[in-house]
């Protein structure tokens, strides 16, 4: 995984650890408490993840995200142009943030977190991140697949010649014009790096793959590396959309 990828990879995947034992301990706690907790923790979390997405937009990180959130929603939720309020009998608890978002009002049992580019917003279904910006459309005469044993069976998709190293390519008489690394993921979904000059490839895969499953968490990164990489949860149905996805760009 290239640095920048893995930095903003790892501050996510800590805001939802966190998430999810701080909800078990609220939730337990909750239960022998007439105040609102969970309202509180889920009104902080909210304005965090947001103050999150925007630090990707300062830095000019190109990062797609769809994020749900844990827990089950029983409360109506309103985010506003400053702050994210989550509304219960006893009254709103509201979290600051300092962020340019989509105001909106959610009141249903899921909640969204969305990045689509610079746009910010929250949801009750993944539907606000439906696709990805693409750029200047291009396809590929040859592709060449890196696969390790876990990840083959995107390979074996698009019928790639395959080495014993694990390298796969579609046509063996002439070079490839990208190259693909495949490997690997213990999170769920998929996340996919790609550079200034794969932006279009990246794209149009991780678009592919939302329209065949769009509940599957797909993250789509950024990398500051000259990459086109592809981490993938071990699932042969998963491995197997990414190879049909792949068509898309040859």
């Amino acid at each position: 995984m290239n640095k920048k990828g893995a930095i903003l990879w790892t501050i996510i995947e800590s805001i939802i650890a966190t998430t999810i034992v701080l909800s078990l301990f609220y939730g337990a706690w909750s239960y022998g408490n007439d105040e609102a907790p969970s309202q509180k923790q889920l009104a902080h979390e909210g304005a965090l993840l947001i103050d999150l997405y925007e630090s990707f937009n300062i830095e000019q990180s190109q990062t797609n995200i769809a994020f749900k959130y844990p827990r089950k929603i029983t409360t109506p939720i309103v985010l506003k142009e400053d702050y994210f309020s989550v509304i219960y009998p006893l009254g709103e608890i509201k979290s600051y943030f300092a962020a340019k978002v989509k105001t909106s009002t959610i009141n249903a049992p899921s909640l969204y977190f969305n990045k689509n580019g610079n746009s910010i917003s929250i949801s009750e279904k993944n539907q606000d991140l439906n696709y990805f910006t693409c750029g200047k459309e291009k396809t590929y005469a040859n592709i060449e697949l890196k696969v390790t044993p876990e990840t083959q069976d995107a390979a074996v998709v698009l019928a790639l010649f395959c080495r014993k190293d694990g390298t796969c390519i579609l046509h063996e008489d002439s070079p490839a014009e990208l190259k693909i690394s495949i490997i690997p993921q213990e999170k769920a979904g998929v996340a996919v790096y790609f550079s200034k000059e794969t932006q279009f490839a990246a794209c149009t895969v991780a678009n592919n793959l939302l329209e065949r499953n769009p509940d599957m968490p797909i993250w789509m990164i950024q990398s500051d590396e000259e990459t086109f990489t592809i981490e993938s949860e071990e699932k042969s149905e998963t491995l197997q959309q990414i190879g049909f996805a792949l068509e898309a760009i040859i």
